[in-house]
């Protein structure tokens, strides 16, 4: 339930994040992501709709499942939208943006996912590669990955040391470690030397063909 927003006014956010929503008899509002794109992609959009959704909800809780829904009938029915109402069913008035495990698996790389007795919850975006990495919460270490590393900083440090340019790229599967690396080496570099300014841009399949893209994101970054 939005309290005293029309559900005009939240269908209109949430089909800026690219989502479809309906009211339902109950009064609640309802909405779903369909579409093609990395599971994680999409979970991240649903993240950031969630978010500005929550800013409308005047302290009500909201939910966030990740499954099948069928939208044939009246109303939107499925196995997500049941898990989400009894996700807000248990924690009752807890202001919160819950989720059920298999989007906070998706969502803790990019986002603020805390665990606690009543499940996990969203809190915030996270900046991006900021943050202690974690898994489902709890935070990960960082292991396997010190060849890559000390070649990201000897680099690092010819270019300080004989002001030269260097571009770097670091291919690999999903989930091989590529984030948590760049992630890694930003805390050593920013041990070594105060005086930087980092512009990061990132981008994913939902953004594909959107021309500057990353660049957009990397001045946003840099200008707050």
């Amino acid at each position: 339930s939005i309290g005293q927003r029309s559900n005009m006014e939240v269908c209109r956010v949430a089909e800026e994040h690219r989502a479809k929503c309906a009211a339902m008899d109950d009064g609640g509002l309802v909405a779903w992501f369909t579409g093609d794109g990395m599971p994680a992609d999409q979970a991240a959009q649903a993240a950031r709709c969630a978010l500005a959704l929550h800013e409308l909800a005047q302290g009500r809780s909201l939910a966030l499942a990740r499954g099948r829904i069928d939208v044939a009938g009246r109303l939107p029915a499925g196995e997500a939208l049941d898990r989400a109402t009894r996700m807000l069913r248990d924690v009752a008035s807890a202001r919160r943006i819950s989720v059920d495990e298999g989007m906070a698996a998706l969502l803790d790389v990019r986002f603020e996912v805390v665990g606690d007795a009543l499940g996990f919850a969203l809190q915030a975006e996270r900046e991006i590669l900021e943050g202690t990495r974690t898994l489902l919460g709890k935070p990960t270490a960082c292991v396997g990955r010190d060849r890559e590393l000390a070649a990201l900083l000897n680099i690092f440090a010819e270019c300080t040391e004989e002001s030269v340019a260097r571009v770097t790229l670091v291919t690999g599967p999903a989930g091989i470690g590529k984030s948590r690396l760049a992630h890694e080496f930003l805390r050593h570099v920013r041990g070594r030397a105060q005086d930087i300014a980092l512009w990061i841009g990132r981008g994913d399949s939902l953004g594909a063909g959107s021309a500057f893209g990353l660049l957009g994101e990397a001045l946003r970054g840099a200008f707050g």
